[in-house]
């Protein structure tokens, strides 16, 4: 039996820098310093938490692909 493989999720120090990087780009490309303010980024922020975290579940669901079948 093929072992599966195990996806995770990025860390969460990784995913806060993320979000902080795209509100401080769309505070500048709107010109609109609301989207550098830290409940916007903390909801961004947790918001790609829980999709990483899904992703990373979903992924690791996933039968692994058997090419010797072939």
């Amino acid at each position: 039996m093929t072992q599966g493989i195990e996806y995770v999720p990025p860390s969460m120090i990784a995913i806060y820098t993320l979000a902080c990087e795209v509100c401080q780009q769309m505070a500048e490309h709107y010109q609109d310093e609301g989207y550098v303010a830290k409940q916007v980024i903390d909801g961004l922020a947790n918001y790609l938490r829980i999709v990483a975290h899904i992703e990373a579940a979903y992924l690791t669901r996933q039968r692994p692909v058997d090419n010797a079948a072939e």
